[in-house]
């Protein structure tokens, strides 16, 4: 039996959204509207055999997320194209988010000695924020800019009143 493999590259993935080849659209609207649904802190785990598209679905998923997002930073062809091939339901008059979804792969990144720095650094790679680490780095105040990003809150002056 011959085996195929598509990788989860970003045409790949709006490929299949658009297309819906792998009849998963239905359950990736279902997703995202149990991702809206938690409320606080809450782990949900995508379990599945090896290769069975965990992760091709949590990228979608991901997509799906900043789409609907009107302050991600997803150009609005791409963001149309993602939206209008997923059966969202049309009665909402604004079902839109303000979350953004950020990938990050445990795998890749298990040798690191830190990882709350490796995760700082993918959260500010993918808002596309340039950041240089260093021997001086204050993982405090990077962390602060991301929740910046993320929050629209400057927190700086409460990490440097805790510093001063």
């Amino acid at each position: 039996m011959k085996g195929f493999e598509m990788l989860p590259t970003e045409d790949n993935l709006l490929y299949t959204l658009d297309k819906n080849i792998l009849q998963r659209n239905k359950e990736l609207v279902y997703f995202y509207n149990l991702l809206l649904a938690q409320e606080g802190a809450s782990s949900i785990a995508v379990d599945g055999r090896w290769g069975c598209g965990k992760t091709f679905f949590v990228k979608q998923s991901m997509l799906v997320i900043n789409a609907k997002n009107p302050m991600s930073k997803m150009d609005d062809k791409k963001r149309e194209s993602i939206v209008h091939n997923l059966p969202f339901p049309s009665d909402k008059a604004d079902d839109s988010n303000y979350d953004l979804a950020v990938y990050y792969d445990a795998w890749e990144n298990d040798n690191d000695m830190d990882p709350l720095i490796s995760i700082v650094y993918e959260i500010a790679k993918q808002l596309g924020l340039i950041y240089q680490f260093d021997a001086e780095t204050d993982i405090f105040k990077l962390a602060a800019s991301i929740l910046e990003a993320f929050s629209g809150r400057n927190i700086n002056d409460i990490i440097n009143l805790n510093y001063s």
